[in-house]
């Protein structure tokens, strides 16, 4: 796979599950998709500064309540993604944005802060 610094970055294009990030995050409203994307991106970029900056999107999330957008192919993609997710603590923060996805309430988010959280800390 060749990859390009502006449209294919190598850092959204190496997950075990063969899914280009964009192809998930083009479903998802503004703060849950860079929440995300800052997740997915982690190991490529700068990994302490990526998880607190998922964790800055989610947390506006749940200040702003802003809907959460989802395009049909979202289940189905995130789904394979999760599936492939070699790093169980990854897998856990990914499983529960879903379950938030499919039930936007604050107790749903602090789940998902908390895994990103202990994703954050295990370096991993």
């Amino acid at each position: 796979m060749q990859f390009d610094v502006v449209t294919k970055a190598q850092h959204y294009n190496t997950h075990p599950s063969g899914i280009e990030a964009k192809h998930i995050l083009r479903w998802l409203n503004f703060n849950v998709g860079n929440a995300l994307k800052y997740v997915m991106r982690r190991h490529g970029k700068e990994y302490e500064r990526s998880l607190k900056s998922s964790e800055f999107y989610l947390k506006d999330q749940m200040e702003y309540g802003a809907t959460v957008v989802l395009g049909p192919e979202f289940f189905t993609l995130l789904g394979a993604y999760i599936d492939h997710e070699p790093e169980p603590l990854a897998k856990t923060f990914y499983q529960r944005l879903l379950d938030y996805t499919i039930h936007p309430v604050a107790a749903k988010m602090d789940e998902t802060i908390d895994a990103l959280t202990e994703l954050r800390l295990s370096g991993r």
